[in-house]
């Protein structure tokens, strides 16, 4: 039979226990200072699926890690924090080869097509036998402005094409790493 004292003590070690495991406000400070390069070099050290795993292997699995951000945004631990503060690093080092390589390169490295324009549509007179087509018909009404998006709006779209580019890019460098073996594409 246990006694209080005993419980006291398990007590105590539960709650070192969880102390340890959630960040400090020091512990926060030198993951903060810590370089990508640094980060890339940790092992991960949470969860059963990537145990053991270095981060910089997990930069090639981006639907994971936009999950694990989202996911784990809030979470106190410092293995969380710690590999949160890596995807941050590297998303932020992915915008800057993108900004560095310019709107042109991102949109060839996209395949962006390039827009055709359309021949003008002759102004005829109204044949009474054949009705108008939609285009024509849309030609004689009067222009009404299109609503500007709310912000939003603005927000998603931005947040989507990141996420494309960040997907492009990350392919980009799987198939400049692994040369010889196909990437996956949508």
């Amino acid at each position: 039979m246990a006694t209080h004292d005993q419980f006291d003590q398990l007590a105590d070690r539960l709650r070192k226990l969880s102390m340890d495991n959630t960040a400090s406000s020091e512990s926060i400070e030198k993951i903060m200072d810590m370089t990508l390069e640094e980060l890339s070099q940790s092992p991960i050290d949470f969860g059963k699926a990537h145990l053991g795993k270095l981060y910089r292997e997990m930069v090639s699995d981006t639907k994971y890690l936009a999950w694990f951000a989202e996911t784990y945004k809030h979470s106190q631990k410092i293995g969380h924090i710690r590999f949160l503060r890596f995807i941050e690093l590297h998303l932020n080092k992915i915008e800057g080869q993108m900004a560095q390589a310019g709107p042109k390169s991102r949109a060839k490295a996209k395949g962006a097509p390039k827009q055709q324009s359309r021949p003008p549509v002759a102004d005829l007179p109204h044949d009474p036998w054949h009705p108008p087509s939609d285009e024509e018909e849309l030609m004689g009404q009067p222009w009404e402005p299109v609503r500007a998006p709310t912000m939003e709006e603005e927000k998603i779209v931005m947040m989507r094409e990141r996420m494309g580019e960040m997907e492009n890019v990350s392919q980009q460098i799987l198939s400049h790493l692994n040369p010889g073996q196909p990437t996956s594409s949508r």
